[in-house]
């Protein structure tokens, strides 16, 4: 069983430093009393918050969403949504590369199935881009 969800969001608040007045006001929350009666279970977490609630405390989302769910007792749900969908997170190297591959086709799909002599320019093409990705990355 996962962990409970006001668990998880206590702790993640925790390990993040933040007061119940910032988290409230990440969330879009007006009232820092509504973060101290989720950590204790008192309130349920709506779902609108889940997304900004994954970004902001840095909790994976399936993660987040397992617990979310649990504590609703929602579970067919969540057994729905994982059957239908990959639960592997990415690595950070993983979500790195995906960044240059978007930054460097800007949304164009490269298909390196074809045959190298049909498509080697624009496979060509396609390794410069990711190199200048790879080397804008390591300026960061």
């Amino acid at each position: 069983m996962p962990e409970q969800f006001h668990t998880l969001f206590s702790t993640a608040i925790t390990d993040k430093g933040l007061t119940n007045l910032e988290v409230a006001q990440l969330l879009g929350f007006g009232n820092a009393n509504v973060i101290s009666m989720i950590k204790t279970g008192r309130m349920q977490l709506p779902e609108n918050k889940l997304l900004a609630t994954s970004q902001h405390l840095g909790i994976p989302p399936m993660e987040l969403l397992d617990a979310w769910c649990h504590s609703r007792g929602c579970t067919d749900i969540l057994n729905l949504i994982k059957q239908d969908s990959d639960t592997r997170q990415l690595t950070v190297a993983e979500r790195n590369w995906l960044a240059i591959y978007r930054s460097a086709f800007a949304g164009r799909e490269i298909d390196i199935t074809q045959d190298a002599s049909t498509s080697a320019p624009e496979l060509g093409q396609a390794l410069l881009l990711l190199v200048a990705g790879i080397g804008k990355l390591h300026q960061k």
